[in-house]
């Protein structure tokens, strides 16, 4: 399983509410945190229709092909502005190559995306939700689930909501499931 995070802080509640999923999936996994990666936003360039690739190549161009070949997948970003960490927006937006070339891998794929915010309203996911799943229907994962956490402003307040804790479990669980 791949677990990609997008939060900057160290130990924030969207990274520890991945973890803790993986952990309770019991799945293997690898974690890769989108901000310590070197890559460059898309310039669109339009060279990568339909093999040519990517006209950068750096730690995107890598993740992408680590993406074509794993089976499972965790999503977790924060909420800002209503949509991912720029970061995260800027790897999402790489993909494009993989739009261009028409290909589908031809494995089964699944992901879970796990979402959290300060703020209580629901309507403030609804763009960073899109976001994730239009990068998950690009590289043909399936969104198992989609976990929204509230009122996520306080380090730590992910593993300490049970009602959280039990929904982490639940979509965990869609992971293990052939």
């Amino acid at each position: 399983m791949l677990i990609i995070t997008a939060s900057p802080r160290k130990n924030s509640n969207s990274s520890a509410a991945a973890l803790y999923a993986a952990g309770f999936s019991g799945i293997k996994y690898e974690t890769i945190d989108i901000n310590r990666l070197k890559m460059r936003p898309c310039a669109a360039c339009v060279k990568c229709p339909p093999d040519n690739g990517c006209i950068y190549d750096d730690d995107a161009s890598r993740l992408i092909k680590k993406i074509s070949l794993e089976k499972i997948f965790i999503a977790a970003s924060p909420v800002y502005f209503t949509g991912v960490p720029a970061p995260f927006k800027a790897f999402i937006d790489r993909n494009q190559t993989v739009w261009c070339s028409g290909r589908k891998p031809k494995k089964k794929k699944k992901g879970i995306i796990i979402l959290t915010q300060g703020h209580t309203k629901l309507k403030y996911f609804r763009g960073a939700e899109s976001e994730i799943r239009s990068f998950f229907a690009v590289n043909n994962i399936r969104t198992a689930a989609v976990v929204k956490l509230t009122s996520m402003d306080v380090p730590g307040a992910a593993l300490k909501n049970s009602a959280a804790l039990r929904r982490l479990e639940k979509a965990a669980l869609l992971l293990r499931e052939k």
